[in-house]
C-alpha cells in the first residue's frame, strides 16, 4: 500500500512541510514500516500553472506518475487568507480520474492561530467533483501549528491529543484505503462512465 502526503504550501520551508514529515514518521511507527509513503512538496515542484496547453509536461508527468500508484492520500494545507493556496487549487486542476478515483484522502488544515477551517470547507466543496476522490469524514485542522508536534519543548514525553487524533485518523484512513481497493477494482464504478461527476 502507498500513501502520498501533499504538502499543500508554496514556502520553501514551512509549518506545512514540518507536519508533512512528522505524519510520515508517524504512519511507519503505525505500519512498523511496511507502508510506502511519499511527500509531495508542491513548493519544490516546478509544475507551471495549468493551462489547456501544458497539461502534458515532464513535470507533471512525474507527479501523475507518483498519484496514480498511491492508493490513498493525505492532503497538509495551510490557510492562507481564508483560502486553499493557489498550488494546490492548481493541482486539481491537472489532476483527474486516473490519480485521484476512488481513492481515500484524509484532510489536514494547518493554521498560525486559531483560524484552519475555510481550507477543508473549501477542499470538501470544491476538489473532488470530477476526479472521484472521496475525502473521508475525519478531518483535522491543527492550530497554533507552531507549538504543535514539537518535541524540541519541555514536555518532550507528553501526547498531545491532536497527537491522538491524528494517530487515529490515519489508521482510520489506511482502512479506507483496503476498503476501496475493491471499489477500484469494480467495472461497475468505472469513472469513465460519468467522468464530470454529476
Amino acid at each position: 500500500m502507498k500513501i502520498t502526503i501533499v504538502n499543500g504550501s508554496q514556502r520553501k520551508t514551512s509549518e506545512s512541510e514540518r507536519v508533512s514529515i512528522f505524519i510520515k514518521s508517524k504512519l511507519n511507527l503505525l505500519t512498523m514500516g511496511e507502508l510506502d509513503t511519499y511527500i509531495l512538496n508542491l513548493a519544490d515542484e516546478e509544475l507551471e500553472y495549468w493551462s489547456e496547453d501544458n497539461k502534458d509536461n515532464t513535470t507533471w508527468n512525474k507527479i501523475s506518475q507518483e498519484l496514480r500508484d498511491s492508493d490513498g492520500f493525505i492532503f497538509v494545507v495551510p490557510e492562507w487568507h481564508g483560502m486553499v493556496p493557489p498550488k494546490m487549487k492548481n493541482l486539481f486542476m491537472f489532476a483527474g480520474n486516473p490519480e485521484f478515483a476512488h481513492k481515500p484522502c484524509l484532510l489536514v488544515s494547518i493554521s498560525s492561530t486559531m483560524n484552519g477551517v475555510y481550507p477543508i470547507v473549501e477542499l470538501r466543496a470544491a476538489s473532488s467533483k470530477n476526479n472521484h476522490l472521496v475525502y473521508i469524514p475525519n478531518h483535522l485542522i491543527i492550530r497554533d501549528v507552531n507549538n504543535q508536534f514539537n518535541r524540541n519543548t519541555n514536555n518532550d514525553m507528553k501526547v498531545s491529543k491532536i497527537e491522538v487524533r491524528l494517530e487515529y485518523s490515519l489508521t482510520v484512513l489506511m482502512e479506507y484505503c483496503l476498503a476501496l481497493l475493491t471499489v477500484r477494482e469494480s467495472p461497475i464504478c468505472s469513472p469513465q462512465r460519468f467522468i464530470y461527476g454529476m
